[in-house]
């Protein structure tokens, strides 16, 4: 995920105020998997005139698992962040972002998938027998630094 956020390009908008017009721009977006929850980390660069300041965003992700579609599904809730600067020791707000707005498409991440969906083997009668595999029952935990599905596999002999 963090390697698609170094290489989505720029996230970045303008606007105009009153004390002149305003460019940002979203800067090192990563996400960080704890054990009960996911945070989403970036810097916004705001720039007025000539002035430059930098503004940390902190939010959070929801993650759910479907196994309808075998996806995990990541979703950045929240990652607000107040856009101000100093200008002759007064404090300015430029604008309110919630970054969040910017990503308004879930990621959605493949689930776990059995090594193939049968097994053939020989019996000692020369003949083969083929169990096919599928998939009972998926759940999704969350662990410092990664995102686990577990999954309980079925295993059915064919009738041939």
């Amino acid at each position: 995920i963090n390697d698609f956020f170094s290489n989505m390009g720029a996230i970045e908008g303008k606007g105009e105020t009153a004390i002149g017009s305003y460019n940002w721009k979203l800067i090192e977006p990563r996400i960080d998997i704890e054990e009960d929850t996911i945070l989403f980390f970036s810097k916004v660069k705001l720039s007025v005139g000539d002035l430059k300041t930098y503004k940390e965003v902190i939010g959070w992700v929801s993650a759910t698992y479907n196994q309808d579609i075998n996806k995990v599904i990541l979703q950045i809730e929240e990652a607000e962040v107040i856009l101000d600067i100093d200008i002759f020791g007064k404090n300015f707000v430029i604008t309110e972002l919630d970054i969040a707005h910017y990503f308004d498409k879930p990621f959605k991440l493949s689930g776990p998938q059995p090594m193939s969906d049968n097994i053939e083997f020989n019996l000692p009668n020369g003949s083969i027998r083929e169990i096919s595999v599928g998939t009972n029952q998926s759940y999704m935990t969350l662990t410092k630094d990664a995102i686990l599905v577990k999954t309980s596999l079925t295993f059915d002999q064919e009738n041939n």
